[in-house]
């Protein structure tokens, strides 16, 4: 009984870890992706533009925090 739980818990553990790495990648991917829009709408002047990009991100990262804490509870769920 005590090796299958090990391997239920070690399964578990790398689901875990590979969200966490694959949210960082995306994260870093969209944060860059973002600040190279609003750069581009900085240089066309376009201020209301930059204010909605700026909206859409502060969103983006609440849902990622949002989505990783509840799959983090699911998975420690006994």
């Amino acid at each position: 009984m005590k090796i299958k739980e090990y391997f239920e818990k070690k399964n578990l553990a790398s689901i875990e870890l590979y969200f966490v790495v694959y949210r960082r990648a995306f994260a870093f991917v969209f944060d860059i992706s973002l600040f190279l829009l609003s750069k581009y709408l900085h240089s066309r002047k376009d201020s209301h533009s930059v204010a909605h990009l700026n909206i859409v991100a502060k969103r983006s990262h609440l849902l990622a925090r949002e989505t990783h804490s509840s799959l983090s509870k699911f998975l420690r769920r006994p």
